[in-house]
């Protein structure tokens, strides 16, 4: 069945917006954790950086709760990560948590990069492989779906970093909302509904 181009339009939007979205909740819930664990005085800078830090305050005689305030105000994606590994390298029972979670962070900021440049074509593939997931589980939660479909699509191919996504906490695949549902699920089910898996195409030949 030829499948309506506005439809395909569409679902390229939602998926890119989808996709950034899920992004800046895993910035979110990183943050979260780099904000409690500094509040706890567990260091979140390398030392270079703290020595660093040190020295232009003494230099430009800036205000004692400065870098805290930079920090937290601040702080960009690629900061909050480099955070977290400092923190799980100070703290082995957050580890258990930052592994998994940071590689999700990789998945999805390699996706991010991409989701709003994607051929037509691999909106389609994308779309079939939410499809299937959810058709296996139709209860799944938000992050064991990307999780699937970080595997699915081969985004991360580092078996080490594969198997690091297996260790994110069961409670936090139960409770951290990627934003999935608002986002993709209708596309996935009005594509269930009116398209055949094996037959869809954008009309001419199969995709």
């Amino acid at each position: 069945m030829e499948i309506d181009e506005k439809f395909l339009d569409s679902w390229r939007e939602t998926y890119a917006r989808t996709i950034i979205r899920a992004f800046g909740n895993v910035v979110s819930e990183m943050k979260k954790d780099v904000d409690y664990y500094r509040g706890l005085g567990v260091p979140t800078n390398t030392k270079f950086g703290d020595f660093l830090e040190k020295g232009l305050s003494v230099i430009f005689r800036l205000e004692p709760d400065y870098w805290e305030r930079y920090h937290k105000e601040k702080a960009n994606p690629n900061v909050i990560y480099s955070a977290t590994v400092v923190i799980a390298k100070n703290n082995p029972e957050y580890a258990k948590k930052q592994r998994g979670l940071d590689r999700l962070f990789i998945g999805l900021d390699i996706l991010r990069k991409t989701c709003q440049h994607i051929t037509k074509k691999y909106s389609l593939t994308a779309l079939r492989s939410f499809c299937e997931i959810y058709q296996q589980n139709p209860n799944i939660s938000d992050v064991d779906a990307m999780v699937a479909f970080i595997k699915k699509e081969e985004v991360i191919t580092n078996k080490s970093y594969l198997a690091d996504l297996d260790t994110i906490p069961q409670e936090l695949r139960d409770s951290l909302d990627l934003g999935l549902d608002e986002g993709l699920r209708a596309f996935v089910d009005q594509y269930s509904e009116q398209y055949s898996m094996d037959g869809s195409s954008l009309g001419g030949p199969k995709l």
